[in-house]
């Protein structure tokens, strides 16, 4: 019985139109190039995918809500194959689907898909600055180095989904998760995930010990990795020396003395630049992580940022 109803679930399942492979399909149908057969055999070849992709996955057949999102998800590592394979090209993707498998296809977008994947759930699960470092206060809390929008994007990946349209150095706010269409938004996630990686070793070559034992603590700020950086560059300009905490006070003079008519004054901003540069090229952190933490830092800067709380 079982089996009978998530065979009709995959039968309602339409086709999204904006996966390659449904563009694919139309064209080769438009085009007259695959005959009734060939055409009834490719539908009954993704049905038959999505239903063993359905059957491995599942942990609950009641549940028609993932099982139908599981089928979506069998649609779309199809259509990741099928585009990778021609290139986005629609006559050579109606020819790969007349002289190969389908399942293929779909073995071509499981195998382009996991990498993301596994580094989304890597960062979900090793994301952060764990308690355990030596100097650090006993009772204290681990941080996320990514935000609310970000363990929202990270966990969308999992569903082979994405909250994003363009890669961002912080994500302020995502957007509804919608599935990872074309190879283009899987390109978007990948430079997404590039970035909060590169964040992640920015934040680790800092002197952890001295993060940890500020006050108010960190587990208690919503984004504590921009309170910290934004800290460090308060302490470096007001009184050049590496420390991380931060209150009203100091953060008004840092205010008053950097910036003027709403803007940073260049001299102070490539200076700080300079500075976190420096510091991680002296820490051996590759040129990406360098790169990464210029511009996480030069973000910060801008007055339009919006600002963590600061006591």
């Amino acid at each position: 019985m079982m089996t009978t109803n998530r065979a009709a679930l995959v039968a309602a399942t339409p086709l999204s139109q904006h996966l390659f492979l449904a563009q694919g399909l139309a064209y080769g149908d438009t085009q007259g190039k695959f005959s009734t057969k060939e055409a009834d055999a490719l539908y009954q070849n993704i049905a038959t995918i999505a239903h063993k992709f359905t059957m491995m996955k599942s942990n609950d057949l009641s549940d028609e809500s993932q099982l139908r999102a599981l089928v979506q998800n069998a649609f779309t590592l199809t259509s990741l194959g099928l585009e990778h394979g021609s290139q986005g090209n629609l006559d050579k993707a109606v020819r790969l689907l007349l002289r190969n498998r389908t399942v293929k296809f779909f073995q071509i977008g499981n195998t382009l898909t996991r990498q993301l994947l596994d580094r989304a759930r890597k960062l979900l699960d090793k994301g952060r600055i764990l308690p355990h470092v030596r100097g650090a206060p006993p009772g204290t809390s681990e941080i996320r180095i990514y935000n609310a929008a970000e363990q929202d994007f990270l966990e969308a990946i999992l569903e082979y989904r994405t909250t994003i349209r363009e890669a961002q150095v912080t994500i302020r706010e995502g957007f509804p998760a919608q599935p990872l269409f074309r190879l283009a938004d899987t390109e978007i996630v990948n430079r997404q995930l590039t970035g909060i990686e590169n964040r992640l070793r920015y934040v680790k070559a800092l002197p952890l010990e001295h993060i940890l034992k500020l006050t108010p603590p960190l587990s208690s700020i919503a984004n504590p990795i921009e309170y910290i950086t934004l800290g460090l560059m308060v302490n470096l300009t007001l009184h050049r020396r590496i420390d991380f905490q931060l209150n009203v006070h100091t953060y008004a003079d840092f205010n008053a003395m950097a910036y003027e008519d709403g803007k940073i004054l260049p001299p102070f901003r490539q200076r700080l630049l300079d500075w976190i540069a420096a510091y991680l090229a002296e820490a051996k952190q590759p040129e990406a992580v360098q790169q990464y933490a210029v511009t996480y830092w030069d973000e910060c800067l801008k007055p339009e940022s919006p600002k963590p709380m600061i006591l």
